[in-house]
């Protein structure tokens, strides 16, 4: 999701601090997913519920997360399809698209500090980065992030380039939002209401498998990667919500 690297990233050897700042500092963007769901058109740019400014927010292990990016274990390929009365899909596609943002209130000063002190830790007694220089370079840090969570929390409710927004669909209270998406707690929601924290590379797939269909119906399929696990806990919900609709979530054979 981040674009941003740091200064050492394309030096190498044994001597450079370039190449000792990757192993010591671990201020990581999560990895992407590689590949994406088969017979994709229409790539979405938003994920399903990609967390704004998602390079700002810490490990989850750490209560309230001011670390630098969230990482997850594994991304699944996913595949989830709904038909039914073709104006209630219609409904549900509308409701569905979205910025393909979660909205989450971010703690940048904490963040700023706390990447200091990673960077202060190690670095100054090489001689490679003085003190003032972890300094700059995590004030230099703190805007960047800063610049991307404005623009990524001004899409909210205006861009729609996600067709399958989870925010849009369920959104995150705001009580949640205001953790962060590292804490624990705002992590759990997610689990227990989504059944993943984050969806990645949503499409909009072809209609055009799934055998003959009554007049009248639609059929809607959407592509994706998800973050640990596919997101059946949402799809539950949504069953609940759409009851003239049947949802089928599966994992994407094929995808790489």
């Amino acid at each position: 999701m981040s674009g941003f690297r740091f200064p050492w990233d394309e030096l190498s050897g044994d001597e450079a601090p370039r190449g000792a700042a990757r192993q010591a500092a671990r201020v990581r963007a999560p990895r992407r997913p590689r590949g994406r769901p088969p017979a994709a058109e229409g790539l979405g740019r938003g994920g399903g519920g990609a967390a704004a400014g998602s390079m700002a927010a810490g490990s989850e292990g750490s209560e309230g997360g001011c670390g630098v990016a969230v990482e997850h274990a594994d991304w699944v390929a996913g595949e989830l399809s709904v038909q039914g009365p073709a104006a209630e899909a219609a409904r549900l596609a509308g409701a569905a698209a979205g910025a393909g943002v979660i909205p989450w209130r971010l703690d940048h000063a904490a963040m700023e500090e706390d990447l200091f002190h990673r960077l202060a830790a190690r670095y100054p007694r090489t001689g490679r980065l003085s003190l003032e220089g972890c300094r700059a370079f995590a004030a230099q840090f703190r805007e960047k992030v800063e610049d991307r969570h404005r623009r990524a929390l001004a899409a909210v409710g205006v861009s729609r380039a996600c067709c399958l927004d989870l925010h849009a669909l369920l959104p995150v209270p705001p009580e949640v939002l205001a953790l962060g998406p590292a804490h624990p707690a705002a992590r759990r929601w997610l689990r227990a209401h989504w059944g993943t924290t984050e969806l990645r590379r949503v499409v909009r797939l072809p209609a055009g498998r799934g055998g003959r269909r009554p007049p009248g119906e639609a059929l809607l399929r959407f592509g994706f990667f998800a973050a640990g696990a596919l997101p059946f806990a949402a799809v539950r919900r949504l069953e609940r919500q759409w009851p003239a609709l049947r949802l089928a979530l599966r994992p994407a054979g094929g995808a790489g």
